[in-house]
């Protein structure tokens, strides 16, 4: 059975979150998964066009989505390659003849539809942004969409939770002291998801991610004619850690060859922002850690990268 994802992103900040698009389309090509929605987490303008350009690019314009109407919401970090690559590539949002830009519908509301269609206990909810839609979502009421409360809807309909998020460090690791960007830019909304989410959640942070540097090979053969090339050398025109793609890569394929995971335990996030994971029997958190190779993982995730070539007419 094809794998149920809903994808919920702060696609602007940093080109990974684009690199995590491309794989999540490509392996919907191949009828490995279902991309059910896709939300965007901040209010930077260009957020859901830039998506939307993305998704069309390789045949996926029918992927709805949906983004928080948050006023001035962590979008002071908002790279130039979201607007570039929304007026530049055909999307549902920006009419470059007119110049307008439409807005999405809101995403909690979104995401409470897209949940009452789906089967129960069928959607894998991906994560690779603030957590701010997820935490919205838990303490929403009731509506036309379905008589159950946010957090009875996770529990009836989501099997998982993946979030690109957090610092757990291990012996020998620099990184584990500090906050993590995705966290850290919106505390209390990781603290009120993490603290009431009624299923498991699997946390993939930044210590894997950093490890894993890919989108070289996409840069060399991408150019300017593909969205997610254009991410990548707008950001920074080279290869970029791999945070989102791996989040995504397990949301989609599970443990696969690339991943091995913690026992069961719980996360904590403190008022600064840190994270701090202990083994908790029968707890609902876990944790992710590559199980192979650096150069093995960059390559599986690299020859993914440039499958698109096979996708556009």
């Amino acid at each position: 059975m094809t794998k149920k994802i809903f994808i919920d992103t702060d696609i602007g900040g940093d080109c990974d979150d684009a690199g995590a698009l491309a794989i999540a389309n490509v392996l919907k090509n191949e009828r490995l998964i279902d991309v059910v929605g896709i939300t965007f987490t901040t209010s930077g303008r260009y957020g859901p066009a830039c998506i939307s350009a993305i998704n069309t690019f390789y045949g996926n314009s029918d992927i709805e989505i949906g983004a928080t109407h948050r006023k001035n919401f962590c979008d002071e970090n908002i790279s130039i390659f979201q607007p570039e690559i929304a007026k530049r590539f055909k999307n549902d949002f920006y009419i470059k003849e007119s110049g307008t830009l439409y807005p999405a519908q809101e995403a909690v509301g979104f995401i409470r539809k897209k949940l009452a269609a789906e089967p129960d206990g069928s959607v894998t909810f991906l994560c690779i942004g603030q957590l701010n839609n997820v935490s919205d979502l838990l303490d929403s009421a009731p509506d036309g969409y379905s008589a159950l409360s946010g957090a009875e809807l996770v529990k009836r309909k989501i099997d998982k939770f993946v979030v690109m998020g957090g610092l757990f460090a291990e012996e020998g690791e620099v990184f584990g002291s500090e906050a993590e960007y995705n966290i850290v830019t919106d505390i209390a909304s990781a603290v009120n998801f993490v603290n009431k989410c009624p299923v498991e959640i699997v946390f993939s942070d930044f210590n894997v991610g950093c490890q894993i540097k890919t989108g070289g090979e996409l840069l060399r053969r991408g150019g300017e004619d593909n969205p997610v090339a254009l991410a990548y050398k707008l950001f920074q025109n080279g290869p970029r850690e791999s945070w989102d793609l791996l989040a995504l890569w397990y949301a989609a394929l599970g443990e696969d060859d690339l991943f091995k995971i913690s026992p069961a335990g719980r996360v904590t996030v403190d008022g600064d922002g840190k994270t701090r994971f202990e083994c908790v029997e029968h707890g609902l958190h876990f944790l992710i850690r590559l199980c192979n190779t650096v150069e093995y993982t960059c390559n599986k995730l690299e020859k993914t990268l440039v499958k698109e070539i096979s996708y556009v007419k």
